[in-house]
């Protein structure tokens, strides 16, 4: 082998090393008569059609490409030409399911050769687009963003600007874009080294903080703005973007909140009532009267946030006023802005305030607004009126229930002495009848004794109603004696027998002497709503003990007619009149519940055999040792 021949197979070989390892798919065809034949293909190729181009070794370009004649077209082309081909082509390639985008560059190797490169370039496509559309959303938030943005370079000149630019500051883009800003008379800050500093900031990488500045437009009008310039770099090269915020109104709006304020503090000063506003839990201003209402100096109240406050509302009204604050807090419609409560001042003083509050915005944020009134002349007056007004009633009731007691229990005393006075008269003119007059005359003497008893009654009731009665000690079983001796006197006629039983001979009671009255009224039911031909009435007295004092329980019981429960319920009630039909002095049972009631005792009735009221009554007494 000569050395000529040596080298150029040494050259094939480098060649052939070469076109196998390109990692760019390639594929050799060579002219066969009028088509090409594929002759070779390298790893690449092999890869990206997962084996699959061993079979078309030797296959030709004019069968493969039938419904591609465009391939075909561009094999000849190169060859015919003698130079390179690139073609961008969509293609379905075997070894993927969807269409990719290609470049194949078909390169001519003499005489009759030509290279087939393939490079898929399906992703560099899609971030094209990609890169496209999001160039394309920017342009549009660039353009139709509702404040100025303008984009210059280093040296201060302008590139761009969207269309509010013009808005805000009169300048059309013609006008700024390719001029330097400085060549604009924009600023109406007199201080340049600030700008500069500003501007020294930018162009150093740094951000400066956004501020608001008083501005120039093109006809020489202010206007107030915010202003952010940020620094950014791009391809290689730096700029500079300002953006613009037209805020003219926002310091109007600033301005008449201001200037608002400065009113409501000039009022609030001369307020007679306690003005404060309260935001997070923490009082951020109070006026002098609100120490006044409270009773605490200015200076400690202002370090006070409202959980301290709570301490100086009155324990009975504290947690009500904690449950409104609560609610607001939360924004719960179910509140109360307006009430009344208790405070306690410094002092130890306890006074009534009245309190207003409403959501207002301070300092541009939510707070409380709140208005405090002493209200503790007008509470106390109102209480004085509700007390008269409710004495007036009772005063008024009492009354009715006095004059009905007296149109009744005395028409029926005078009724029965005027009947026995016409029976008198009947019976003088008769000798036979006239031994009944001393019968009659005992009638009347009752009934006389029964008016006496009923205007000594009302005398009682109206003494425990004003409070005049003295409470001491009284001896029980004495006092009892006496009633049963004036009930048997009262009701000789019927069959009556009373027991006592009781724990000791001499009991003493808190009491005093209306406590007679209390066994003659129990004694005289007992009799009066009793059907039996023999009355039969045991008194038990025993002792009990309670958690701060000795009592003395005391239980009549009885064999009558019995009280239902619907009964047992009403019956000491004022204006209940008696057991059965209307017949009585009424004020009984009433007037023996006030006064035991004014004994700090008690007084009830259960069934005598309990479940079954027919079988008698037992009314049960509790009086102090």
């Amino acid at each position: 082998m000569t050395l000529t021949e040596k080298k150029l197979k040494e050259s094939e070989e480098r060649f052939k090393a070469l076109f196998k390892s390109s990692p760019i798919p390639t594929y050799a065809w060579q002219k066969v008569a009028d088509t090409f034949e594929l002759i070779d293909y390298n790893n690449a190729a092999e890869d990206i059609t997962q084996g699959n181009v061993k079979m078309y070794l030797g296959a030709k370009a004019s069968e493969m490409y039938r419904d591609r004649p465009g391939i075909l077209e561009n094999l000849r082309r190169c060859l015919k030409e003698k130079k390179n081909i690139t073609h961008e082509t969509k293609y379905k390639m075997q070894s993927s399911k969807d269409e990719k985008d290609l470049i194949v560059k078909y390169v001519y190797v003499p005489p009759d050769l030509v290279l087939v490169h393939t490079e898929d370039i399906t992703d560099r496509k899609n971030a094209q687009q990609e890169l496209k559309v999001s160039e394309e959303k920017y342009r549009k938030l660039f353009s139709n963003a509702p404040f100025a943005i303008v984009l210059f370079n280093i040296e201060g000149t302008i590139l761009d600007c969207n269309d509010a630019t013009k808005l805000i500051t009169g300048y059309s883009k013609e006008e700024l874009i390719g001029k330097n800003y400085r060549s604009f008379n924009f600023y109406i800050d007199t201080n340049s080294a600030n700008i500069e500093e500003r501007q020294s900031q930018t162009y150093s990488g740094k951000t400066p903080k956004a501020r608001e500045i008083l501005l120039y437009q093109k006809d020489g009008s202010q206007f107030w703005a915010r202003s952010q310039i940020e620094f950014i770099h791009m391809k290689d090269s730096n700029y500079i973007q300002a953006i613009i915020y037209d805020i003219t109104e926002k310091k109007k709006a600033e301005q008449k909140l201001k200037e608002s304020e400065e009113k409501f503090r000039n009022i609030a000063e001369q307020s007679l009532m306690g003005i404060n506003v309260i935001q997070d839990g923490v009082f951020k201003y109070l006026n002098a009267r609100t120490a006044e209402v409270n009773g605490y100096p200015l200076d400690e109240l202002k370090n006070w946030n409202s959980n301290e406050f709570a301490k100086i509302i009155h324990p009975e009204d504290r947690e009500f006023v904690m449950e409104q604050a609560r609610k607001k807090q939360a924004g719960d419609p179910d509140i109360v802005n307006q009430y009344s409560f208790r405070i306690i001042r410094k002092d130890g003083e306890i006074r009534w305030l009245e309190i207003f509050s409403k959501t207002i915005n301070f300092e541009g944020r939510p707070a409380d607004l709140v208005m405090t009134v002493d209200t503790t002349d007008k509470k106390e007056a109102e209480l004085k009126l509700k007390e008269s007004e409710k004495k007036y009633h009772e005063a008024y009731d009492r009354g009715n229930f006095y004059k009905d007691l007296f149109a009744h229990d005395i028409n029926n005393i005078l009724q029965v002495i005027s009947s026995s006075a016409e029976l008198i008269s009947l019976q003088l003119d008769d000798s036979e009848k006239s031994k009944d007059i001393e019968g009659i005359a005992k009638i009347i003497r009752k009934h006389v004794q029964k008016g006496a008893k009923l205007v000594n009654n009302v005398h009682t009731l109206t003494e425990l109603e004003n409070g005049d009665q003295i409470i001491e000690p009284i001896e029980v079983i004495s006092v009892l004696k006496n009633s049963i001796k004036f009930l048997q006197s009262a009701y000789s006629e019927k069959n009556i027998e009373i027991k006592i039983d009781a724990f000791a001979n001499i009991i003493s009671v808190q009491a005093n002497e209306l406590l007679q009255q209390i066994f003659d009224n129990l004694l005289i039911n007992a009799v009066k709503y009793n059907e039996n031909s023999n009355v039969d009435i045991q008194i038990k007295i025993t002792k009990e003990q309670s958690e701060t004092q000795n009592l003395i329980k005391m239980e009549f019981l009885d064999n009558g007619i019995g009280i239902r429960d619907d009964k047992k319920k009403i019956l000491f009630k004022e204006g209940f009149r008696t057991l059965k039909g209307s017949k009585g002095m009424g004020l009984g049972l009433s007037l023996v519940n006030k006064i035991i009631n004014n004994y700090n005792g008690k007084i009830w009735v259960e069934d005598k055999v309990k479940g079954d009221y027919t079988k008698g009554s037992n009314f049960v007494l509790l009086l102090p040792e």
